[in-house]
């Protein structure tokens, strides 16, 4: 039953959906004829359901906010309607304070792929005792939380910490220990300030690891919502799930590859606390460069032209950022000024990689990568690029642009301390390489090397 926090407002029936397609939506039945419905014809007729509302389960209550219209179909002969409405944050749990009061919390607990593979934390100790004969006779396991970085990031107290819980099955205990990202403000925030903190440090992970990170899960605490006796007295403010519209869609989608996460870039030792924070202190200024990056990652190998076009625009942005360097001046077109092939040698340049094993020289190559991006770009370039050639240059862009991630979390914007040449991922561009038994010329022009 969904209730609406007006008084003397009946209730009425309503289903709350959660799907990856849509997202989160309630269907609301009703009848325009009957007076009991008056005000639920209101909210579809008008299109101006309430901000928040409450749905009264057999399981609990579950408090909707900043609820939205989202369509509606009517019978006329028979004056029965279905109505649609979405709400932007659902919490599994009842609130305390105005019915009508904007949600906002202190803190924001979020699950995403990859967190626990690259922060190396766990909330389990295991100890065993053995017999004379070497056999196990005793086992122990000890469950606590564990924390590992906490850093300052847009007003907020982030941390990456391990929570755990354990669920009995009859006779089998299962231990679930996870890594969770927290945000915590000062004062209460919106839902939507808290994950715009969290998706800067997705955006890192995905570029870290080469692949897309998602959500899986969010929670939220705060003095609003408690655990109550029956008397009215608060005996917990625990963790209460949260599901967001932003991300909701993202459940559904595939996991990365187990041997995806075990090849970070860079690992959450080397970063550290410091890293994050210089990472989302320099997030602003460096969007345009980090929004296209992660997204020519999470689109994997499916169309490589796709690739290359969101990883040159990110090198693009980024070539702009870092401004010049030594030797660029052989890069600039007739008019004497920096073009694309300049800002693909300021980034290849910066990324810290020796690329002897893929070219005759950087400018060479950044000039191949500047024709590949363009004539896939421009329609009046003839045909799509040779896609032995293009699936080269995408796979050098996404190796720079990663490495130029991991640049913005050091203080002089070098890596030459975090990452080596002999790095896996650069193994497999130069494997990519030979197996074509092509290699870039000082022109600019992929040639046989055989």
């Amino acid at each position: 039953m969904l209730a609406d926090g007006v008084a003397d407002t009946p209730y009425v029936a309503a289903t709350l959906t959660l799907d990856e397609k849509i997202g989160a939506r309630l269907s609301i039945p009703y009848m325009d004829k009957w007076v009991e419905n008056s005000t639920t014809c209101d909210w579809f007729e008008n299109g101006k359901p309430p901000r928040n509302l409450t749905l009264l389960t057999l399981d609990g209550v579950i408090s909707l906010f900043d609820c939205s219209y989202s369509g509606h179909r009517h019978n006329l002969p028979r004056g029965i309607g279905m109505g649609y409405i979405s709400p932007s944050v659902i919490v599994l749990r009842d609130r305390d304070g105005m019915h009508e009061a904007p949600l906002t919390v202190q803190e924001l607990r979020s699950d995403l792929d990859g967190m626990a593979e690259w922060a190396q934390l766990s909330s389990v100790k295991q100890t065993t005792q053995k017999d004379e004969l070497g056999r196990i006779e005793r086992l122990h396991l000890e469950l606590a939380a564990s924390e590992g970085l906490g850093w300052s990031q847009g007003g907020a107290e982030m941390k990456i910490i391990t929570n755990w819980s354990v669920g009995p099955s009859g006779r089998i205990r299962t231990v679930k220990d996870d890594v969770s990202l927290i945000s915590k403000f000062p004062t209460p925030q919106p839902v939507d300030v808290h994950l715009k903190e969290h998706r800067k440090v997705a955006s890192f992970l995905s570029l870290v690891f080469g692949c897309s990170i998602n959500f899986r899960d969010h929670s939220v605490r705060d003095p609003l919502f408690t655990e109550k006796t029956m008397g009215g007295r608060i005996v917990n403010a625990p963790f209460c799930q949260l599901f967001s519209q932003r991300t909701i869609k993202e459940y559904g989608l595939d996991r990365p590859q187990t041997s995806r996460l075990q090849r970070p870039i860079v690992s959450c030792e080397q970063i550290g606390d410091e890293g994050l924070k210089l990472w989302s202190s320099r997030y602003e200024e460096w969007q345009r460069f980090i929004l296209p990056a992660v997204s020519a990652v999470n689109r994997g190998a499916v169309i490589l032209e796709n690739v290359v076009v969101n990883a040159a625009m990110s090198m693009e942005a980024a070539g702009s950022l870092i401004g010049v360097v030594p030797g660029e001046e052989k890069t600039y077109g007739g008019n004497g000024k920096p073009n694309t092939t300049t800002f693909m040698y300021r980034c290849l340049i910066h990324s810290g990689w020796k690329w002897d094993a893929v070219c005759e020289d950087v400018p060479g190559l950044a000039k191949a990568m500047a024709t590949n991006y363009n004539t896939i770009k421009h329609f009046d370039r003839g045909g799509f690029p040779d896609p032995k050639e293009t699936s080269i240059v995408s796979s050098v862009a996404l190796l720079v642009i990663r490495s130029l991630a991991v640049s913005l979390t050091t203080v002089d914007r070098t890596i030459d301390n975090l990452i080596g040449d002999s790095h896996h991922d650069f193994e497999m561009l130069t494997e990519e390489v030979d197996s074509y038994g092509i290699r870039v010329t000082s022109a600019g022009v992929f040639a046989s090397n055989r």
